[in-house]
């Protein structure tokens, strides 16, 4: 078998090691706090998406109410004029 012989590590390395590990640390912290930003912004869109979309249905929702009301309104006057034609139509008739 081989054998493999150990390096001695010296203090200095031990310390750079150190150093690079609480810097990588540091960063993936920051990383964790960048990533947590942005779904906090993620959620903010899309709870405005969604109460845009909700807006819209609502809009679209009373346009076509009001569209029904003028439709039926429309119908009322016709109703009506008609009505009204055929009574002066009898009042000249009676008269």
């Amino acid at each position: 078998m081989l054998e493999i012989e150990r390096v001695p590590v010296s203090d200095h390395t031990l310390e750079i090691k150190d150093k690079v590990i609480a810097k990588l640390e540091k960063e993936l912290e920051e990383v964790g706090e960048t990533c947590k930003k942005i779904k906090q912004d993620r959620d903010n869109y899309l709870n405005q998406l969604l109460d845009s979309r909700d807006k819209l249905y609502r809009s679209d929702y009373q346009v076509q109410n009001q569209k029904k009301i003028i439709e039926d309104t429309k119908k009322t006057l016709e109703r009506y004029e008609k009505e009204n034609k055929a009574l002066r139509e009898l009042v000249g008739l009676w008269i």
